[in-house]
């Protein structure tokens, strides 16, 4: 469906007419708002009011280029908002400011959030007198994710979509007992649904197909690993035809091409910090926080509508280097371009200095790190019991818009060849690399493997692979999706590293393989009256090759009953650990233990 499509009277022109963008834009919020809570189905509400999709990215893509009041009535980065720790602030057309808190903290009095009304018009795009109403809803979601965000997730898609319903099937209580908002298998287990049938695989008897994922999205990237088999015959008897078993996934959470885009923005402000300063334009810092303090940044970094709209000009001036195109205004290593000063006001003529051969360098950096944490992980989770050791191949399926870019392609070949090289040849020629589906390149592999590929909307991308996966791995379809991401006692994995420094390494002692309740010695308390615990959630953790200073800190204080003990730590749950100090782990005792929870 296409959601907030400008002309609903012209034929889509391709697939992308379907990847609906998440954007909104808040024009007059409270008269939304107020039409909004009015009804308990079907309010009152005017798209006049709050637009989303294309029509809001349209408008966003007109406003990039108008004044600072109007740009910051959009909100396009609802992932990163949802998976972050960030307040938000939204100013719709009409000058009415709100905030909301980080989404993991939203009370009562913060509803509607943005993300159920969202939901709310998706759901309006969905039931109507065309369609009909429905009922069953399955949600996809990211790896990276806390279980606790996702938890509100689906609880603000279920109120939004609810609100969308005429009240006269809500007041039906026999037919909302059929109602459900619920998840389904993560975006990238789904991709890898669609990826396999797409490209053939149909495995027989005892074969397994052996696979991994890199979702390369705009906010995010996934990292998911499993198998696709053929049933036995209980399955069989069950109705399926295939099983899909999918372990290990994680991601990383700041590899995005948005996010990219906001690095290289930001390398360009720092480079002209003095005529920024002088000038009095300010500029926001990007999501992904590391590495990026420097000298001088009290006067020029900071999160105002200012900062964040020359962020913006900056990135939409940047997107040819990184998705192609026309590169004209990218030559002579200047940006001119029309910035916002700290007061509002608009300055013309502003001159941007930069090295496009060091931004291309940052780029590929950037990717090449993901690709590395990709590899890390992998090896990590083909270690599981059901791999034998003599598997013929490792088919890796290129997910998401961003994996489009000719960058990506190249470093994973590098990747390969590298990490078949580190592990002594035990992988050799085993990697066979799949274009993102919906590409030239795509089609190509498909022909090689004789398959003929579907023509126009029909044909899955790289994006919408994960909504045809989705519905191919929903309860009551015919491929089982068995989610392994758990330990032999049913809890969810843990998702970190948690260690300790060890010459400027950290050391990891518990691990994502680590199980629940069982104690682990970091070391010997002493005197001291402090000690620091050192995470990550960075595949890299866990080679023990990780420089210390690319992970988070906890502090523990320690009771001077205490000393002479030795520091214990234990998995607690997907995101927490437990310490304590004892004289051994025999005398641990569990009620002096402190909840540490990771972010």
């Amino acid at each position: 469906m296409r959601v907030g499509h400008a002309n609903f009277e012209e034929l889509p022109s391709e697939a992308s007419d379907y990847e609906n963008p998440t954007v909104m834009q808040f024009i007059d919020f409270n008269t939304f708002l107020e039409a909004y809570r009015a009804r308990d189905g079907r309010p009152r509400t005017k798209w006049c009011d709050l637009t989303i999709s294309h029509t809001a990215a349209d408008m966003l893509h007109d406003a990039v280029a108008g004044t600072s009041d109007l740009y910051v009535s959009f909100l396009s980065e609802l992932k990163q908002w949802a998976g972050g720790s960030d307040t938000l602030r939204i100013k719709d057309k009409r000058g009415e400011e709100f905030i909301l808190p980080p989404y993991g903290k939203l009370t009562e009095a913060d509803r509607p959030d943005p993300i159920e009304i969202y939901a709310y018009y998706l759901g309006l795009n969905i039931n109507h007198m065309r369609n009909g109403i429905f009922l069953r809803y399955e949600l996809s979601y990211p790896v990276t994710y806390d279980k606790d965000i996702l938890v509100r997730l689906r609880e603000s898609f279920e109120r939004g979509i609810r609100k969308s319903l005429p009240e006269s099937v809500l007041n039906d209580q026999e037919l909302m007992k059929n109602f459900y908002v619920r998840f389904g298998a993560s975006e990238p287990a789904a991709y890898s649904l669609c990826a396999l049938s797409e490209y053939g695989f149909r495995p027989e008897g005892k074969q397994k197909c052996f696979y991994g994922v890199f979702d390369f999205g705009g906010g995010t990237t996934d990292f998911d690993y499993g198998t696709y088999r053929d049933v036995t015959d209980d399955e069989a008897d069950q109705g399926y035809d295939y099983v899909l078993e999918h372990f290990r996934p994680s991601g990383d959470k700041f590899l995005g091409g948005e996010n990219i885009l906001q690095l290289l923005a930001f390398d360009i402000f720092k480079r002209n910090k003095e005529m920024l300063l002088r000038e009095g334009i300010t500029f926001s810092r990007p999501f992904e926080r590391e590495n990026t303090s420097f000298e001088g940044e009290e006067g020029l970094v900071a999160s105002s509508p200012e900062a964040k709209i020359n962020m913006s000009q900056v990135m939409e001036a940047l997107r040819p280097l990184w998705e192609g195109g026309e590169k004209e205004a990218l030559q002579g290593g200047k940006l001119k371009l029309t910035l916002f000063d700290r007061s509002g006001e608009q300055k013309s003529g502003i001159e941007l200095e930069f090295d496009a051969d060091e931004l291309e360098k940052r780029i590929r950096a950037r990717i090449d790190r993901g690709v590395k944490n990709f590899f890390f992980r992998l090896k990590e989770a083909f270690r599981e019991p059901e791999v034998p050791k003599d598997l013929e191949k490792i088919s890796i399926f290129l997910a998401g818009n961003s994996s489009k870019s000719p960058i990506v392609t190249q470093l994973f070949k590098e990747c390969i060849e590298a990490f078949e090289k580190d592990n002594h040849d035990a992988y050799k020629d085993k990697f066979e690399l799949f274009p993102p589906l919906g590409t030239a390149e795509a089609n190509a592999k498909m022909k090689e493997r004789t398959i003929e590929p579907k023509d126009g909307i029909e044909q899955p991308t790289g994006k919408t692979g994960v909504a045809f996966g989705l519905v191919m791995g929903r309860e009551g379809g015919n491929i089982k999706v068995i989610d392994k991401n758990q330990d032999d006692t049913g809890h969810i994995a843990f998702r970190f590293y948690v260690g300790k420094q060890r010459k400027g390494l950290f050391v990891p002692i518990l691990t994502m393989a680590s199980k629940q309740g069982e104690w682990h010695k970091v070391m010997v308390v002493g005197d001291r009256k402090t000690i620091e615990i050192n995470y990550s959630d960075l595949p890299e953790a866990g080679t023990g090759e990780l420089s210390i200073r690319k992970t988070f800190t906890h502090v523990c204080t320690i009771n001077p009953n205490d000393c002479g003990g030795s520091l214990y730590i234990r998995v607690k749950s997907a995101n927490e650990f437990d310490w304590t100090v004892a004289k051994s782990e025999k005398q641990v005792d569990e009620k002096k233990a402190k909840t540490v929870r990771l972010d």
